[in-house]
Order: structure tokens, then C-alpha cells, then sequence
């Protein structure tokens, strides 16, 4: 009598056991089975950000602000991604930042480029800009302490940027099995 192909799956399943773990490069645990969950030991982002490119503002300063009325705010510097300004903006002040870099302190929101003019050293605000408007604030995408990733995850290509923003070089993940097919 032969056996069914999933009678003998069955009876393979059965017996398998995990073989152990491994530590591999993030870039080798691709396509791989994560061995544990990964919890994150930063946030993300990890400070309140830019999410376009605009003009740090502190929102109360453009209650009112039209096309036809615009608020007229004083450009005191620029903060591209990867620059920091530990200056604070006070108020009727603005920061040209871009997008993802850290708002600067005492900034709360992020006027867009396009509901803004440049005029010399100021730039008019053409809107009522929202309290935290356009601003990614510090783990907003994952925190300190959450699982980034669970055990029993399949890493795929998508999860290493995650990983490595979060600081593994390295994960552990299930040994692979070592198969043979005798004729």
C-alpha cells in the first residue's frame, strides 16, 4: 500500500522540531524565520519631524491667515534632514525645514511650501495652520519597548529597513534544515 502525499506530510510534520537558533547578518535573514521577537530599543522616528517641506512655525502665530489676509513671519534659519537648530523660534519667527528633519525647539507645526510666499528675509503664511499640522511626532511608527517584529516572522525585503533603522545588524532566526533525497 502506498502513502498518500498528505498522509506522509502528516507523519513528516509529526516528528519535525525547530532546529535550534542562529545569529546571521540582518542582510542574510532574508527569507529566513525569525527566532524571537525583536523589540524595538529606540522610537520611530525618534524625534518629532518635518513630514514635508515648509516652514516651522508655532501654529498660533497664523490664527487667521488667507491669501487674502497672510500672517507675515520672520525667517530666522534652515534645517535640512540630518542638520539640527537648537535655537528656539520665538514667536512671529519661522525655519525653512525640509522634510524629516527635527522640528526646531518651541516649533509645533509644519506650514507646506505651497500655502507660503518668500519675501526677502519673511515668509507669508496664506492659511490657518492646525496645531501639529505636517509633524511626525517621535514614536509615532513604533516605541520604545513595542515588538518591531514577532517570532515566526518570515523576514522579507520590507523588514530590513526597519531592522536597521532600529540598530540589529544581526537576528536571530531558525537553523535550516539540511535535506537529502535518497533514490
Amino acid at each position: 500500500r502506498l502513502t498518500s502525499v498528505e498522509e506522509a506530510r502528516r507523519i513528516v510534520l509529526a516528528q519535525a522540531t525547530t532546529l535550534g537558533q542562529e545569529r546571521v547578518r540582518l542582510e542574510d535573514g532574508i527569507g529566513r524565520v525569525l527566532a524571537q521577537d525583536l523589540i524595538a530599543e529606540a522610537s520611530l522616528p525618534p524625534f518629532d519631524n518635518s513630514a514635508m517641506d515648509g516652514y516651522a512655525i508655532q501654529a498660533g502665530d497664523t490664527a487667521g491667515a488667507s491669501r487674502e489676509r497672510p500672517i507675515t513671519l520672520r525667517l530666522v534659519g534652515e534645517v535640512a534632514a540630518g542638520e539640527v537648530l537648537d535655537r528656539p523660534i520665538s514667536g512671529g519667527e519661522a525655519v525653512t525645514i525640509m522634510t524629516g528633519a527635527p522640528l526646531p525647539p518651541s516649533a509645533d507645526s509644519v506650514v507646506a511650501l505651497e500655502e507660503a510666499r518668500v519675501r526677502g528675509g519673511f515668509v507669508e503664511i496664506l492659511t490657518d495652520v492646525a496645531l501639529g499640522r505636517h509633524v511626525r511626532h517621535a514614536g509615532e511608527d513604533i516605541k520604545v519597548g513595542d515588538v518591531a517584529l514577532a517570532a515566526g516572522t518570515r523576514i522579507q525585503l520590507q523588514h530590513v529597513g526597519l531592522l536597521a533603522s532600529l540598530g540589529y545588524a544581526e537576528v536571530p532566526v531558525y537553523r535550516r534544515p539540511s535535506v537529502a533525497v535518497l533514490a
